[in-house]
């Protein structure tokens, strides 16, 4: 599998990156939110059957919401 070891130097990039940015900095909440969502972020590579998008119920509604009104 190839996204593993892009997410896990992802992940080092996030911890280098919380060191040296001001955490109340917009990329220092960003960079902290994905830390603390990190599980849930990565959680798609213990299930084979998981994607890591939401194209498939992106699709699947479009239908029902193409054409209401604003």
């Amino acid at each position: 599998m190839q996204a593993r070891p892009i997410l896990g130097e992802f992940k080092e990039w996030l911890h280098k990156k919380s060191i040296k940015t001001p955490l109340k900095g917009l990329l220092g909440k960003a960079v902290l939110y994905t830390l603390k969502q990190w599980d849930r972020l990565v959680g798609y590579l213990e299930d084979g059957h998981l994607s890591p998008d939401n194209n498939f119920a992106e699709n699947t509604l479009r239908p029902f919401v193409v054409g209401r009104k604003n």
